[in-house]
């Protein structure tokens, strides 16, 4: 539980021209990444695209970024799979990586039932060979009542906690109070609701904006280590006109385009935009430049 804290940036999968992922082009950005001064990385969330890749396609990612890492930073890696088999053999890749963890989402596409995937979580937990994190984003998978969830998490040893990506403001005070009556990590998924979380006893983020300006998401995280709950409004606006400015496309779109900016290469994204699309694309750009010169100028003022 020790680990299970701070600021996780959740990286990106790097895809060349042939739609196939490329592990290595992403060592100049894991670097930058822990340079900056992140916690850990969550590898395999939806920022990294898992829907997209094969197998074992993550599983050279997860070696890859271990590999590279060398135990400079704790790893969390996303197992969420098209059924269990798969599952387990990529938590058992993760514990070979030295993760700390594995980020367990529901089952996509296909329906279940959610008293099902209330025992899907319990079994596949229960044969993890890593601790646990629910991976709650119903937006993409299929859902259960997050108080299902945290009951898993008080009752199931190997459940160490879970990630809110749902969006949803009305799960705070849950798990706010979850948090103070049980030992359990959560972690904010969700960028716009970051503060609320942190405010309501959220032990950090894994965070899609923390790969694209760690240097925002680790000031945020010292403030919430300085134990004083007030974060000045000169941090929230900075990112909540990221997050206003990324929301219109489809994710991880725009949290890549933001890397692309800062000089990092992710290769096509996943389908050729529209022209529609493709002027929102310019119009990013153009604002990220910008925003980011007065991100960096006020985060590095701010630490002179």
């Amino acid at each position: 539980m020790g680990k299970l804290k701070g600021v996780f940036a959740a990286l990106p999968t790097v895809f060349d021209h042939n739609g196939r992922p490329d592990p290595e082009a992403l060592d100049p950005l894991v670097d930058f990444l822990i340079d900056s001064g992140v916690d850990g990385l969550c590898v395999g969330g939806a920022t990294g695209e898992y829907p997209a890749c094969s197998i074992r396609e993550r599983a050279l990612i997860f070696q890859r970024v271990a590999e590279h890492t060398r135990d400079r930073v704790s790893l969390i890696f996303g197992v969420g799979a098209g059924n269990a088999a798969q599952v387990t053999y990529l938590a058992n890749i993760a514990l070979e990586c030295g993760g700390i963890a594995v980020l367990l989402p529901p089952p996509f596409y296909f329906r279940y039932d959610p008293n099902d995937i209330v025992e899907f979580t319990r079994d596949l937990a229960s044969s993890s060979p890593l601790p646990v994190l629910i991976y709650h984003i119903p937006q993409f998978t299929n859902s259960f009542d997050l108080r299902d969830a945290l009951h898993l998490i008080e009752t199931v040893p190997n459940i160490a906690g879970i990630k809110d990506s749902s969006g949803m403001s009305e799960n705070i005070p849950l798990l706010a109070d979850a948090k103070a009556k049980m030992s359990m990590a959560y972690f904010s998924g969700d960028d716009s609701l970051l503060f609320d979380a942190l405010r309501h006893g959220a032990d950090g983020a894994i965070s899609g904006v923390a790969s694209a300006c760690p240097e925002l998401l680790v000031e945020i995280e010292k403030i919430r280590c300085s134990g004083s709950g007030d974060y000045p409004e000169w941090v929230q606006k900075l990112l909540n006109e990221f997050i206003t400015h990324i929301d219109p496309f489809p994710a991880p779109w725009g949290i890549k385009l933001a890397m692309e900016a800062r000089g990092f290469r992710l290769g096509p994204l996943s389908w050729k935009g529209s022209r529609r699309m493709d002027s929102h694309i310019d119009a990013f750009r153009e604002w990220f430049s910008t925003w980011f010169s007065v991100c960096l100028e006020a985060c590095f003022s701010h630490n002179e």
